[in-house]
């Protein structure tokens, strides 16, 4: 059966279309891909800074809270340099370049480590204030600070073997 030219022709456009159409799908599949794997390292490097910020005390945990999916949306999102004015400069930053910029400069507002207690630094004597309707005993709160005076003469004393010391 001989084939004509017009057949030849049809059947190299439709050899050119299913490549095509295969190396199209082959592309989105591995731009895809490629996509998921972008997403999940900067997932892991968004959620390293956020550790970092808590650990430094910068964020509290509660804070830091859905702030890596945050920081995702504001890469995905239109990637527009957005202008503004820093002090007399005109400045151009993506969302996502300020935000981390702004996380960077954040202040330490919490201390996430130990706190040492350190007994010289209290003033030895407590001062209260009775709520209304209440008043402080003076002879008892004389007997607290005599106390305290006699533990820190007496390191390691007890305070009930302190006021029994004090009260004879």
């Amino acid at each position: 059966m001989p084939f004509t030219q017009a057949d030849i022709d049809a059947a190299k456009k439709a050899a050119r279309e299913e490549a095509a159409a295969e190396f199209s799908a082959k592309e989105q599949t591995l731009q895809q891909k490629l996509d998921a794997e972008r997403r999940t390292r900067q997932s892991t490097e968004f959620a390293a800074a956020i550790t970092a910020a808590i650990d430094a005390g910068r964020l509290t945990p509660a804070q830091a809270e859905g702030m890596c999916e945050f920081m995702l949306d504001l890469e995905s999102a239109d990637t527009a340099q957005f202008e503004f004015s820093a002090g007399n400069a005109k400045v151009k930053k993506t969302p996502l370049v300020w935000f981390q910029e702004f996380m960077a400069k954040l202040p330490k507002q919490v201390s996430m480590g130990a706190a040492a207690h350190d007994p010289a630094s209290e003033s030895g004597s407590a001062d209260f204030t009775a709520p209304g309707g209440y008043a402080v005993n003076a002879e008892r709160l004389d007997t607290h600070h005599k106390a305290l005076d006699y533990q820190r003469a007496h390191p390691g004393t007890d305070y009930l073997v302190a006021v029994a010391a004090v009260n004879k």
